[in-house]
């Protein structure tokens, strides 16, 4: 019971919490005090979005538990300590029944049962449940941040809306994607057609110089069948001659093949098959660019349509997020709750000797070393902003919003007209 006395005494508040993933729980946060009473506040939990990260790994509250259930059953928990650990949580662990073992290494039985335990309370993965806890717990608390924050940014957006306009906003997005999409492609088959003219026109460059070298371009001359004197022997002065023409014949067969050779490889290449893929894909982009066109301007229209309950929709909204800020700060309390109980056992790992004993004063300076962090932890509630006119369609065939999402992204080389105008585009 030595342990147990050094860890309820000294300044140290603790508190445990058991969260049930992805189910609605009612639990007990036991707050351990110095004259060894206990208060207990039930605390109920509903994960929120941005409760994921705590959430995971299927619930690293559960496996802390269950760390301490497989200690409990292989005897390297004490009874005392056991209760400790887990008063008021709730959770029912066994005497000396099934184990988790994959939450820890098996251990030689030649070791004392309390070094067995100091080895099992700095298993590596009790200390990864812990730390992947509490960066949950961290990001969590931007996360609330940035969600109120985009409540408020997006109320003015999302009042003027409605179903039917959120169906054209859809639309519309898919028809720039689209579009984009359907220009990048022109923009490949043209670069591939520019490819194709420039590799034909270095063909017609080597097929010009193969067609019009010396010996191709050489007119017979009469002269040279003509001695110019009389040979001193007629038979050896034939067959010089034969000899000279074959080798004359050899040089120009092969350039009249080279020549053929050039031009043949000329009619190989099908730029005229890239040049019609060009203008199918061109027709093709034109089509999605006056569909986008007529599904901005409907958006505009349908935004403009809704604002008839803008009043109404805004006052909605304000209550939204007042329910929004009270859920918050309530899964505040929560956290805290959790980082206690991560706390708890940090501090228990750190303060643990090898012989298995708690030293009082290093799990007191611990506690107080991973205090919940309230400075880091406060959460930014930004202020509800006061009711304005319902903002007019900022995305409409022509608005510098429809330009920077349509035009901007396209392909440099590719020339698109300019949009039309909409008749449901907001009055100047």
């Amino acid at each position: 019971m030595k342990w147990l006395r050094a860890v309820s005494c000294g300044t140290c508040s603790l508190l445990l919490l058991v969260v049930a993933s992805h189910t609605r729980v009612s639990s007990a946060v036991s707050l351990a005090r110095d004259d060894g009473n206990s208060s207990v506040v039930a605390v109920t939990l509903a994960p929120s979005p941005e409760d994921t990260e705590v959430m995971s790994e299927a619930g690293l509250l559960d496996k802390l538990r269950d760390w301490l259930a497989s200690a409990q059953t292989q005897g390297l928990v004490s009874v005392d300590m056991a209760n400790f650990l887990a008063e008021g949580t709730g959770w029912d662990l066994p005497a000396a029944s099934a184990s988790v073992p994959s939450l820890l290494r098996k251990r030689g039985s030649s070791q004392s049962d309390s070094n067995q335990f100091a080895g099992h309370l700095s298993d590596p993965q009790l200390k990864s449940i812990l730390e992947k806890l509490e960066a949950g717990i961290k990001s969590a608390y931007r996360k609330t941040e940035k969600r109120l924050q985009d409540l408020v940014d997006n109320l003015g957006d999302e009042c003027s809306s409605s179903p039917t306009s959120k169906k054209w906003k859809r639309k519309y997005q898919e028809g720039v994607q689209k579009h984009t999409t359907c220009r990048k492609d022109e923009e490949v088959i043209m670069d591939n057609l520019q490819k194709c003219n420039d590799h034909v026109g270095t063909l017609h460059k080597a097929r010009e110089k193969a067609c019009n070298s010396k010996i191709l371009q050489e007119q017979p001359n009469p002269k040279i069948c003509v001695p110019e004197a009389p040979p001193k022997n007629y038979g050896e002065w034939l067959k010089s001659n034969m000899e000279k023409f074959e080798k004359k014949y050899k040089e120009w067969e092969k350039e009249v093949g080279e020549c053929k050779a050039a031009a043949g490889k000329i009619k190989e290449m099908k730029c005229n098959t890239d040049e019609d893929k060009k203008r199918k894909k061109a027709e093709e982009c034109e089509g999605v660019l006056k569909s986008l066109e007529g599904d901005a301007c409907t958006w505009a229209k349908t935004k403009q349509e809704a604002c008839v309950n803008y009043d109404d929709c805004f006052d909605k909204e304000k209550v939204r997020y007042a329910d929004e800020v009270k859920a918050s700060t309530k899964k505040d309390t929560q956290r805290k709750a959790s980082w206690q109980i991560a706390q708890k056992f940090r501090c228990l790992m750190e303060s643990n000797s090898p012989g298995g004993e708690v030293d009082e004063a290093a799990l007191n300076a611990c506690m107080k070393k991973y205090e919940f962090p309230e400075a880091s932890a406060q959460i930014k509630i930004p202020p509800f902003p006061t009711e304005k006119k319902c903002p007019a369609p900022k995305t409409y065939p022509g608005s510098k919003a429809y330009k920077e999402a349509v035009y901007d992204p396209l392909p440099k080389t590719i020339t698109v007209k300019q949009p039309g105008p909409c008749p449901h585009a907001p009055k100047r």
